[in-house]
C-alpha cells in the first residue's frame, strides 16, 4: 500500500523539508565514509610504497650477492656459537635467528624452534636436540 499523499500544502512543505533533512543526514553520512576511505587509501598506499622500496633495497642486495643483515651485538654471536655447539647445530641447518632481552630463539632446518639463555646447556635436564630435528633428515642406518 501506498503511504498517504499530504493533503494541505503545510503538510507537503513538512513533509518535503523531512525529506531534505534525510538527504542531507545521508549526504553527510556519505562524505564522513569518503573521507574515511580515502584516508585508508592513503595508507595502504603509504605501505605498498614501503613495501617497494623493501622489495627494491632487497633485491639490490641480493644482486650484490649478500643480504642486508640488521645490525646486531657481538656478544650476540657468542650466544649464538654457545647454543649452536650445544645442540650440534651446523651453519647449514640454522635457517634464521634472533637475540630479544638476552635470550636467543632460532629456527633450524628440521623445523625446530629453539629459545635459549645463556647458561642453559649447564642447567639440569638440559637436552639437546635430536639430529633429525636439526637438520629435518632422518638419520641412516
Amino acid at each position: 500500500m501506498a503511504p498517504k499523499a499530504p493533503k494541505t500544502m503545510d503538510e507537503r512543505e513538512a513533509a518535503i523539508a523531512e525529506k531534505e533533512a534525510k538527504f542531507k543526514d545521508w549526504e553527510a553520512a556519505l562524505a564522513r565514509k569518503e573521507t574515511a576511505l580515502k584516508a585508508w587509501g592513503d595508507e595502504l598506499q603509504a605501505q605498498d610504497e614501503a613495501l617497494e622500496k623493501r622489495e627494491a633495497a632487497l633485491k639490490e642486495a641480493e644482486l650484490k650477492g649478500g643480504n642486508p643483515a640488521p645490525p646486531f651485538d657481538p656478544g650476540d654471536l657468542k650466544l649464538l656459537a654457545e647454543v649452536c655447539a650445544a645442540h650440534r647445530i651446523t651453519d647449514a641447518d640454522l635457517l634464521s635467528w634472533m637475540v630479544s632481552a638476552g635470550v636467543i630463539t632460532l629456527v633450524t632446518a628440521g623445523g625446530s624452534k629453539v629459545r635459549y639463555a645463556p647458561g642453559d646447556a649447564k642447567a639440569e635436564g638440559f637436552k639437546p636436540l635430536r639430529r633429525v630435528a636439526v637438520t629435518g633428515r632422518k638419520p641412516e642406518k
